[in-house]
């Protein structure tokens, strides 16, 4: 199934407390609330921008991307930043040249 944005976002601290003793899912509450976090702010990014590519292709660099991410989502690092922007076929730099960078 796919991670519907819209159905996350909406989520209620009823839903985040049956999910935090689920044992099929991730139990830590703050990383849990860090993904509703996360949802309202992709949704939020889409409004602004039309698309959440859009949103990525507004930032004029690379490190300038992977910093507004890390600034808007919870539990974003660096590496995390690169291979999320890797998957979604947005151009990256050589990952060992990146690593180097944020040592």
């Amino acid at each position: 199934s796919f991670f519907d944005t819209s159905v996350v976002a909406q989520m209620t601290e009823d839903d985040l407390e049956r999910l935090s003793n689920d044992k099929r899912v991730i139990r830590n509450r703050p990383k849990l609330e860090g993904i509703v976090h996360n949802a309202k702010m992709v949704l939020q990014l889409v409004g602004e921008h039309g698309s959440f590519e859009l949103y990525l292709r507004s930032k004029t660099n690379f490190p300038s991307l992977v910093r507004d991410l890390r600034e808007r989502f919870k539990f974003l690092g660096p590496q995390s930043a690169y291979f999320f922007l890797q998957s979604v076929g947005e151009e990256v730099p050589d990952h060992r040249s990146w690593t180097k960078s944020q040592l």
